[in-house]
């Protein structure tokens, strides 16, 4: 478990890193999401989380929710740009 979260903040860290020039668009309206919408990573809408089922990311919604999503499930719900 200790080398999947460390895996995910590297990821997390990337991420942020990269954030000036990558962005990401839904592939539903699901979730708070919208397909017409770009989201840019932002430091302060995307942060990790840990659960006694689950380690993932939590990503800031239109509404200002966080959801939650498994790393694969992030994967398979955005397209980065």
């Amino acid at each position: 478990m200790d080398d999947t979260l460390d895996l995910l903040q590297d990821s997390i860290e990337l991420l942020i890193n990269l954030r000036d020039w990558m962005y990401v668009v839904p592939k539903a309206n699901l979730r708070g999401f919208s397909i017409d919408k770009e989201y840019w990573f932002n430091y302060e809408d995307f942060k990790m989380f840990r659960t006694p089922e689950d380690v993932g990311i939590a990503v800031k919604s239109d509404t200002g929710e966080f959801e939650l999503f498994s790393y694969s499930e992030f994967l398979s719900f955005f397209d980065r740009k």
